[in-house]
């Protein structure tokens, strides 16, 4: 890893330059752990007993079973239009390599934006580990015979090392104003507990819950020497050495990252460390609000801003390889042709005049996702009213906003565009006949894992949206963009970091599963080419001559953009290849009230992520405070302590 010679030139949305689970990984040793300690490796046997159905069998029936020695801790429920339509269930499990995983499945067929709104998920110590064993359910009296309660139970595996499950004694339960008839307890078998749950349904309502249960099993096992104790150890340190600025003659104080955001007056921030391509440590500082003081936690929302662009691009990718496309080579003007007074249509139309008539034809989705299109509009911002980040007004313009314009002939120059990534997300909406939102919280986030985070609109009633307000006074109403792609995001940054493990995976996950193609990945890796580029086939940089080098088997001309390039929704450190594609990816976001960074080096297989809410800048005695400052001040410990 080397120091990032990245231009500090951010404006707006503009930085110049995350399966159906969610894991969470945490290393858990004793105080004076070492990597030659042994410790208890908890696994499940393959004979699984299935309970009997609590409430009523379903016409349909999904069975959520995770497998790889995973217990089930808990599950939270959720029903639009009183029907119950949403459970997601939560699960813990050790590796071999004594880490703890804790990661999310989920059944969901409501037909809106259902994330939880009843919790039952029981409390979870290294030494006393709960996992469900019994389940009920409450029914109402109609003939639907509708889910409106549930009750959950728990047992201790392997309390005080007995390498069993005894029953602890817990319920958790809750039920709704029409619940009217508590169902049948259904018990795992003694010395069981869940490893499975099975969700009778209609397809339309939930009836009925089931459990599937098997014996834990306890060895004794001895990490290696890559156990990843060292990352967290590093961590701790690196946690400990934020180093704020406290004069202009560069003199700086060291404090905890906890201390860094009081200092900055930041409301609160959330750090994810990547180490040996899997996350290694998550921590959350501060509160999501100054007025409602509730703290960050694993649960908290960011404002993406313009990391926004890198899900984008991979949502373009997918769109792609559909039949409706479009394509990466589809030109805006191919569009424009084939869809007669679309949005699109008229933008050509009105934008597009005289020598710069043919711009169009040479305008790609390629060259749109790599600001390489030759167009302006750097940042489209914010706003609390929609008309501002209307996609018609940002393409069209209206009022004293000239709307996007053409700034150069395209695949010559690297121009940040905002205003192109909107004219991209533009061209999905056509040719899929959806919208972005949906496109990308169907088709990127939800098979990444990404169930919590949203490219729904930002509002007062997310509770788990962070909110900016630190200083002064000011509004705490999120502000938001009606568009997406440049930056409509709402992340939460464990996942947008599980994501991240993802590319360094080459584009599997944990399990192995290949949820983003490899060709894909690399597509996101290479550089946007010069127009005048050779394209000659190539397999090493030196097959090509002059400034020419070799990516994805062609040799091209890397446009520069401030000293890197640009590949694909992403920033690529020109200077070091790993397996034939740039090693370093980073990008960064910007709000008037928010921060967003993240930054993987694939040979080393790290990173980062930071997400902050509150003020981004101001200054005391000449020097710079806020969430852009903080955000810096954590990059460089990163670097410090994993370079």
């Amino acid at each position: 890893m080397r120091t990032l010679t990245i231009a500090l030139s951010l404006i707006l949305f503009g930085y110049q330059a995350y399966i159906p689970d969610k894991r969470t990984v945490h290393y858990q040793p004793s105080p004076t752990a070492s990597a030659a300690e042994t410790f208890r490796y908890i696994y499940s046997i393959n004979e699984v007993h299935t309970t009997g159905v609590s409430g009523y069998k379903g016409s349909k029936q999904d069975v959520q079973e995770p497998g790889s020695n995973a217990f089930l801790q808990g599950l939270e429920f959720d029903e639009k239009s009183d029907k119950p339509c949403f459970i997601r269930a939560h699960w813990w499990r050790y590796t071999a390599e004594n880490l703890r995983e804790d990661f999310t499945t989920f059944f969901d067929i409501c037909k809106g934006d259902a994330k939880g709104d009843q919790s039952l998920i029981f409390s979870y110590t290294d030494t006393l580990r709960q996992a469900v064993d019994a389940i009920r359910v409450c029914s109402n009296n109609d003939k639907d015979h509708r889910l409106k309660g549930a009750e959950l139970s728990s047992g201790y595996v392997d309390r005080n090392d007995s390498g069993k499950v005894e029953n602890s004694g817990k319920k958790l339960s809750f039920d709704r104003p029409n619940c009217a008839s508590w169902k049948t307890t259904q018990t795992c078998p003694t010395g069981t507990a869940a490893v499975g749950l099975i969700t009778e349904h209609t397809g339309e309502e939930i009836t009925g819950l089931a459990l599937k249960c098997t014996e834990p099993f306890v060895k004794r096992v001895t990490p290696d020497e890559n156990s990843p104790i060292a990352a967290k150890e590093r961590f701790s340190k690196m946690e400990k050495d934020i180093r704020v600025s406290t004069d202009k003659t560069g003199a700086s104080e060291k404090m905890t990252i906890s201390e860094a955001v009081a200092c900055h007056e930041v409301n609160g921030a959330t750090v994810v460390v990547i180490d040996n391509a899997q996350i290694s440590a998550v921590r959350h500082y501060g509160v999501r609000s100054r007025k409602s003081n509730l703290a960050t936690n694993k649960d908290t929302l960011y404002q993406a801003a313009s990391t926004s662009k890198f899900v984008a691009a991979i949502g373009m990718l997918i769109a792609a390889g559909r039949d409706h496309g479009p394509k990466l080579g589809r030109s805006v003007q191919m569009t424009a042709n084939a869809n007669d007074d679309s949005l699109i249509d008229r933008w050509v139309d009105r934008q597009f005049n005289g020598d710069r008539s043919d711009y169009p034809k040479e305008i790609t989705v390629e060259r749109l996702l790599s600001h390489t299109a030759g167009l302006d509009t750097h940042g489209i911002g914010t706003a609390r009213i929609n008309s501002k980040t209307d996609m018609e007004n940002i393409l069209l313009g209206s009022g004293f906003n000239p709307g996007v314009k053409p700034l150069s002939a395209p695949g010559i120059l690297y121009d940040y565009s905002g205003g192109g990534i909107t004219a991209a997300e533009a061209m999905l909406e056509i040719h899929s006949g959806r919208t972005a939102t949906d496109f990308l919280n169907n088709e990127v986030l939800r098979p990444f894992g990404m169930t919590k985070s949203t490219f729904n609109t930002a509002n007062d009633s997310m509770i788990n949206l962070a909110r900016g307000c630190s200083r002064g006074i000011c509004s705490d109403t999120p502000e938001y963009t009606t568009v997406k792609f440049a930056g409509g995001l709402l992340a939460n940054p464990e996942e947008y970091a599980r994501l991240l493990t993802i590319i360094l995976n080459d584009g599997k996950d944990s399990s192995g599963k290949q949820i983003l193609p490899l060709a894909d990945v690399q597509r996101l890796m290479t550089p946007a080419a010069h127009i005048n580029s050779s394209q000659t086939p190539c397999t090493a940089h030196t097959n090509c001559g002059g400034v020419e080098k070799c990516y994805g088997g062609k040799c091209i001309m890397p446009i520069a953009a401030n000293g890197n390039w640009y590949g694909l929704g992403i920033t690529l450190i020109d200077g070091q290849d790993f397996q034939g594609f740039p090693s370093d990816l980073t990008h960064g976001g910007v709000q008037d009230n928010a921060r967003a960074f993240f930054f993987i080096d694939r040979a080393d297989r790290n990173g980062i992520v930071i997400m902050v809410n509150g003020e981004y800048s101001w200054k005391k005695k000449g020097v710079e405070y806020g969430a852009a400052a903080l955000e810096l001040d954590i990059r460089d410990a990163f670097y410090r302590y994993f370079p």
